[in-house]
């Protein structure tokens, strides 16, 4: 058997990434494409980390996912500027949704628990959705779904009218 170099290895695991795609493997998917970003030319490309961010999502890996998040904006103007926005604009849904269902999900399980950051978590995401990629439907059907909250205490309530200017805001 011919012994491949170490340059080859980033090639053969976005391979194996693919396969595991194709076969709706997503742990898998994500650790190939884990070993294919390790190192080497796929490192920073952004089509890759993008491909590596949203197999996170599908397996729960919030937290790895937000992290590589960082990576992905610092080698975004790789893209074409039309790629670039669908995809940036794509990942700012995304993690706004997450944060909006992490959010409902907490504050069901646990009406008493300070689920107040994730909700502001969300907004961030929703305020930089807006203002890199403008005000649409998305945007202000999340602002809609605040107005229907209802605050426990008085806490809440300040909280959430906090967050409702914020998401409004730029939408004046």
């Amino acid at each position: 058997a011919r012994k491949r170099s170490g340059t080859d290895r980033p090639d053969i695991c976005l391979k194996i990434a693919k396969y595991h795609f194709t076969k709706k493997k997503w742990k898998k998917q994500a650790k190939a494409l884990e070993c294919a970003t390790a190192m080497g030319q796929y490192k920073y490309d952004p089509n890759i980390l993008f491909s590596l961010i949203k197999t996170y999502l599908k397996i729960a890996k919030y937290k790895k996912a937000e992290g590589l998040f960082d990576r992905f904006l610092q080698v975004k103007d790789r893209l074409p500027a039309a790629v670039r926005k669908k995809k940036v604009c794509e990942m700012y849904s995304i993690f706004a949704q997450t944060k909006e269902q992490i959010f409902y999900r907490e504050q069901e399980d646990d009406p008493e628990a300070d689920n107040l950051p994730l909700l502001e978590k969300a907004i961030d995401y929703w305020g930089r959705y807006q203002s890199y990629c403008g005000a649409d439907p998305k945007s202000k059907k999340a602002v809609n779904a605040l107005k229907k909250l209802n605050p426990e205490n008085d806490d809440q309530k300040v909280g959430i009218e906090i967050v409702r200017r914020a998401l409004q805001a730029p939408l004046r």
